[in-house]
């Protein structure tokens, strides 16, 4: 059986980026403290700022055009440009910034 590691509980401003980047996106969250943020939409967890697979599906529902290489990730958005740095970490920088751009983005529809 594999076993599968323990999340650690969102910051608040982690929870204020995905709920404003879920906004974005049109999905509602409920946050829970066991198992983290579910989508009503889908049922399912959902965290882009650790799951690869909920970020790139994040930034398609978005329209935000990414750019990577070795230094890190830059991801634009109706006017706004996010980089993060990929301190030995590219994807969980691309994560960061694909969360932050739908998050400007939410803000900006709210």
């Amino acid at each position: 059986m594999t076993k599968v590691a323990a999340r650690s509980a969102p910051t608040l401003e982690e929870k204020e980026l995905l709920d404003l980047a879920a906004f974005a996106a049109g999905y509602q969250l409920k946050y829970n403290h066991r198992d983290g943020f579910s989508a009503y939409d889908t049922g399912f967890g959902w965290n882009p700022l650790q799951h690869d697979g909920d970020a790139i599906e994040l930034a398609v529902k978005v329209d935000l055009w990414i750019s990577l290489d070795s230094t890190g990730a830059c991801v634009k958005a109706e006017g706004y440009n996010v980089t993060e740095p990929s301190n030995g970490n590219p994807a969980a920088a691309l994560r960061r910034a694909i969360v932050n751009a739908a998050a400007y983005i939410g803000e900006q529809a709210s």
